[in-house]
């Protein structure tokens, strides 16, 4: 019963989107979307990354090895 629950409840969000890696252009995350990161991901150096209010953003558990997902701005990237 809490997979099918879990499995709604995704489903609700709307669509996911997995990040990971270099964001090296302009995005928007909406507030309509399911953002998972999964793995470490990196706003370049003169990149914007504009998170639309409300936007909900999950995260990966640690993969073991001490890289756990996380969202990282560079200097001279704007958030």
């Amino acid at each position: 019963m809490k997979k099918v629950i879990m499995f709604l409840t995704i489903c609700s969000l709307g669509f996911s989107i997995e990040h990971s890696g270099d964001i090296e252009s302009d995005e928007t995350w909406s507030a309509n979307d399911y953002h998972l990161l999964t793995g470490q991901t990196f706003v370049k150096s003169g990149v914007t990354l504009t998170i639309e209010p409300g936007t909900t953003i999950y995260a990966n558990e640690d993969d073991g090895f001490g890289l756990a997902p996380a969202l990282v701005v560079e200097r001279g990237a704007k958030i």
